[in-house]
């Protein structure tokens, strides 16, 4: 959030926080202090938005984290109507999660199948062209003025221990694995992740890289 202030017009009416998590904005609530913000508990992909957020907002923010809703479709038809006319919205989306190839592999795995990889893949993982799939969902929403640009990057994380609480952050299934295979479950995970290609490691392991195509899309509410 601090990342938008310096963009900020200096007397806007007000900035809305939401998550699905109540943790998330909790912890957002005691480590954030931007002036007239208020913090709201929403699932982007609902059918039940709230009628106090329809066409209220002049600009919509999300920072890599559309690409983890899983009804996608629902998400962008939302972010369409809580637009005022005229409004503007800036995403940046991950053509894949870095733990989709893990997700896959591990849902092949006897002990792991049971968890499936339904609700932690990428939307568009197993489709042949990502772009393709947003610059649809852009216009099934009621975008017709938008740009969808293509950006790969590469980031340099540090060492082992940054790399595994990035890891463990992104896995949405660990809070449904029982007790007695969480240790072994999360052995599996990183051992697929260190064999994938969305990292590289260095020899020691102190600098850790991770690759990926982000999708920068800015969509204009006419």
């Amino acid at each position: 959030m601090y990342c938008l202030q310096p963009f900020l017009p200096n007397h806007y009416k007000e900035f809305v926080a939401m998550d699905i998590s109540e943790a998330m904005l909790e912890y957002a609530k005691n480590n954030i202090n931007l002036p007239n913000t208020r913090f709201v508990e929403c699932d982007v992909g609902s059918k039940d938005i709230d009628d106090e957020f329809i066409e209220k907002f002049d600009h919509i923010f999300s920072f890599y984290c559309i690409h983890m809703i899983e009804n996608i479709s629902q998400a962008f038809k939302n972010l369409y109507n809580m637009l005022k006319p005229g409004g503007q919205m800036f995403l940046t989306v991950m053509e894949y999660s870095l733990a989709d190839v893990a997700f896959h592999k591990l849902s092949k795995i006897p002990r792991w199948e049971k968890y499936g990889k339904q609700t932690t893949v990428s939307p568009f993982y197993y489709s042949e062209s990502p772009k393709e799939e947003y610059i649809k969902l852009l216009q099934d929403a009621g975008f017709k003025h938008y740009v969808l640009e293509t950006e790969s990057i590469d980031f340099e994380l540090g060492g082992e221990d940054v790399w595994q609480k990035l890891c463990i952050a992104i896995n949405p299934l660990l809070p449904k694995i029982s007790a007695e295979e969480l240790e072994d479950y999360k052995l599996d995970y990183l051992n697929q992740l260190r064999k994938s290609r969305s990292f590289s490691f260095n020899n020691n392991n102190s600098r850790i890289t991770t690759h990926f195509k982000m999708f920068i899309i800015v969509a204009n509410k006419i």
